[in-house]
């Protein structure tokens, strides 16, 4: 077994500082391998939130990586799909997947968790800002999450709507 495997395992949803310096040991460039192990419930918590930190510093992401990253969402824990949403915010899916994304992402969106409600709602925003056929949804889904009973679903409306 791997250390950066084992340090995935060993996540307790806190300890981010080893998860990074396993990483880093590790080479710190796998992308599609951490990609790979957020469909693995056993590590998908640790992996998505590594993946989500290692994307930080990436303004072009693969279309495949991005794929693969939808293809886990519908059976992800709230933590690994709140981090999913959260990457597909910065990042949206390719076209290839664009359509699975977004009904993966509507669903979440009336989720009893806020953060994973906000999160959507602005993942599929940047996933419109790429497939235009999605834009009126977008909008509808932005302005109904601004009456969210949440503040930290409204909070992030703003930021949406925030001109810049």
């Amino acid at each position: 077994m791997t250390p950066l495997r084992q340090a995935l395992l060993a996540y307790d949803g806190k300890d981010t500082d080893t998860l990074l310096k396993v990483w880093t040991e590790s080479g710190g460039n796998d992308l599609m391998l951490l990609a790979e192990l957020v469909s693995d419930p056993r590590v998908s918590e640790g992996a998505s939130w590594l993946l989500k930190a290692a994307l930080e510093d990436h303004t072009d992401v693969d279309a495949s990586l991005l794929c693969a990253l939808a293809d886990a969402l519908p059976a992800s824990n709230w933590v690994t799909a709140l981090h999913i949403c959260q990457i597909f915010a910065v990042h949206a899916p390719p076209a290839e997947c664009a359509d699975s994304t977004a009904s993966e992402l509507l669903a979440l969106t009336e989720h009893a968790r806020p953060f994973v409600r906000a999160w959507s709602v602005s993942a599929f925003h940047a996933l419109a800002e790429r497939t235009p056929n999605l834009r009126a949804q977008a909008n509808a889904l932005v302005e109904r999450a601004s009456a969210d009973p949440a503040a930290s679903v409204r909070a992030r409306m703003r930021h949406l709507k925030a001109p810049g």
